[in-house]
């Protein structure tokens, strides 16, 4: 049997930092395409700093240069 248990929330798209720093989170796992953090250092050092500053534990694993299967994601869980 396989069970999984999603978040109550999947963010993505323009406005998504923005909302981000207005959670509450004790834990954040975020699937990123290496290109798109390549050209956006500013991006993710600023998801990094709203993190930190609210003490939320957090893992970024670059994606597989598509959608992320559910497999993919269980397997990069931490």
């Amino acid at each position: 049997m396989l069970a999984a248990n999603f978040p109550s929330r999947i963010l993505f798209g323009e406005g998504s930092i923005e909302f981000i720093a207005t959670l509450k989170s004790k834990r954040a796992f975020c699937i990123v395409d290496t290109v798109f953090h390549r050209f956006n250092p500013q991006l993710f050092s600023e998801l990094e700093t709203i993190f930190r500053n609210q003490g939320t534990e957090y893992h970024v694993c670059f994606g597989q240069g598509q959608e992320p299967t559910l497999e993919y994601v269980q397997e990069s869980a931490v």
